[in-house]
């Protein structure tokens, strides 16, 4: 109760806070940052060594070793980057398609840049309807191929500012037409790009809101 302005990123954590006896609680968006996810041209050497054809950066989560071993089956050309997979069930299809740990910073980055189609997965756990991948990918310059959410339909014209699905099948299918179509990939990176500049989900932006609450 003591705090001015509680901020949240999940409309279910606004009653949790209420409930809690949070006197002012905000609701925000998750952000892409201006300087760390602005697009910029990779160097030959960065290109080789992050290209990837579908590739996401994620920490493994127990539905996550399942659904990407689905799309391994489904002949999808994954490269995943992240911790803790090998305690994946499903390690042994999903080795091959591990690239390397988690990265951060510039590498972050880099390998989405060097993605042809970046997914965005969610987390279970948190209940989440979108992530920072929702924005950080767009920002960045690449095509977002993501879970259908009332959240991600609310930020992005499906098939046209980025790719939804509901399931693996689904997700190998756009995954397909993205990687067949070089246009199509480009004007789906291009328009969430722009999207996400309309939305205004940038730190920045975000942090404005926030303490203009407060004042």
């Amino acid at each position: 109760p003591y705090p001015d302005v509680i901020t949240v990123v999940r409309e279910v954590n606004v009653r949790e806070a209420r409930d809690r006896g949070a006197r002012n609680v905000m609701r925000v968006w998750k952000s892409a940052d201006e300087v760390a996810h602005r697009p910029r041209a990779l160097g030959p050497d960065e290109r080789r060594r992050y290209a990837g054809d579908v590739t996401f950066v994620g920490t493994w989560m127990p539905e996550r070793g399942p659904f990407i071993a689905d799309l391994v089956k489904l002949g999808v050309p994954v490269s995943i980057w992240g911790n803790s997979w090998h305690k994946a069930p499903e390690w042994p299809t999903l080795k091959p398609h591990w690239r390397g740990p988690g990265l951060h910073d510039e590498r972050y980055a880099s390998v989405i840049l060097a993605a042809k189609v970046a997914l965005g997965l969610l987390s279970r756990v948190n209940r989440d309807l979108h992530t920072t991948r929702s924005m950080e990918i767009p920002a960045l310059g690449a095509a977002l191929c993501a879970e259908r959410t009332s959240e991600h339909l609310s930020l992005y014209e499906d098939g046209v500012e980025a790719v939804f699905w509901s399931t693996a099948e689904e997700c190998a299918a756009a995954c397909r037409r993205l990687l067949a179509d070089d246009a199509y990939r480009q004007s789906v990176a291009r328009r969430g790009r722009e999207r996400l500049h309309r939305n205004g989900h940038y730190n920045e932006q975000v942090l404005a809101a926030i303490l203009k609450a407060v004042r």
